[in-house]
């Protein structure tokens, strides 16, 4: 994307600032299309065989997370071009991981597919266990994918707040709500229980961090002269 580079660093930290914007309501509209979806015996059986609902949750759940594979392969290159002032490497780290994640979207895309063709299909005798072992496929991809975004993220505050291109505070809150992420998301995995404990609070702190990041993007984009004056 050789025309990222004749963008001025303000005009691109609001492009992706409003790639941001657009990303984050898609995810969260995502995940709560499958909130309380039950796929259990007893919940396919409740339906009595009309499964049109779900066909519908995971064809929908299909066509977001493919947007949001390609919002995110956007938000790496636009971080990539933004950051490497300050750290090539560090910057091509970001950019390496936010394209793992967007990988990993598009595996939710084929698992969310198969989801809904099993219950466009719905004629399994053991439907409930196929739906289970592709929701448990999708889930570790998901988290895995959380993890990789989340060191990603960590990275790009740290670049952030080292060059004072946004607000310091805002910078470090960032930094270590995606470590807070990447450090939880094991502990979900491990203790029994503790997902209902962590989930709330690692989801508000980045949400604070991603909302005042896109806020402070879109309004003054990036202020850049303090690291030019240091780099003089």
């Amino acid at each position: 994307m050789i025309w990222l580079e004749t963008l001025e660093s303000r005009t691109l930290a609001r492009l992706v600032g409003l790639l941001f914007l657009l990303s984050m309501p898609l995810g969260g509209y995502s995940l709560a299309l499958t909130e309380g979806v039950d796929t259990s015996a007893a919940g396919l059986l409740a339906l009595d065989g009309d499964f049109s609902s779900l066909v519908y949750v995971y064809r929908t759940v299909t066509a977001l997370d493919l947007v949001m594979a390609m919002l995110t392969v956007l938000i790496a290159a636009g971080l990539f071009q933004l950051l490497s002032p300050v750290s090539r490497p560090l910057a091509f780290a970001v950019a390496g991981l936010k394209l793992a994640d967007a990988a990993g979207k598009v595996v939710t895309v084929a698992l969310s597919g198969k989801l809904a063709s099993l219950f466009d299909a719905g004629v399994a005798a053991d439907l409930w266990l196929a739906a289970e072992r592709v929701q448990q496929q999708a889930w570790e991809v998901f988290h895995y994918g959380l993890v990789i975004s989340s060191l990603g993220s960590a990275i790009m505050f740290y670049l952030l707040y080292r060059a004072r291109y946004i607000p310091r505070p805002l910078a470090g809150f960032g930094v270590l709500a995606s470590l807070g992420v990447v450090g939880s998301i094991p502990a979900m995995v491990l203790i029994e229980g503790a997902g209902a404990i962590v989930f709330p609070w690692y989801v508000i702190a980045n949400g604070i961090a991603f909302i005042g990041l896109t806020a402070w993007f879109l309004v003054a984009g990036v202020n850049t002269s303090w690291w030019q004056e240091q780099q003089a």
